[in-house]
């Protein structure tokens, strides 16, 4: 970014909010990993298959999946913030 403004003083910055969120889902399942990593085997086995639950827009979600994520959210503290997070930044706009 410094290498911009140096060559091109007058350039606006932008950021769009597909890779924004992108790199906020990327950040999300290495915390995930991470998490599953110092889990017990049979703790492991919540986890294991809500990849895509905790990636996906949360959105049009059914009240079943609604339920499972807000149990991962409070199970895990962690990976509970940044999916907040996660949804926090898909509700910018502009």
């Amino acid at each position: 970014m410094i290498w911009v403004k140096e060559t091109i003083p007058e350039a606006t910055i932008v950021y769009d909010r597909f890779h924004v969120v992108k790199l906020m889902n990327d950040k999300l399942n290495r915390v995930r990993r991470k998490t599953m990593n110092k889990l017990e085997e049979d703790e492991k086995k919540v986890l294991k298959g809500k990849r895509f639950m905790l990636l996906k827009n949360q959105e049009n979600f059914t009240d079943c999946v609604q339920n499972d994520l807000k149990e991962i959210r409070e199970t895990y503290s962690d990976l509970g913030e940044m999916s907040l997070m996660k949804e926090c930044l898909i509700d910018i706009r502009n």
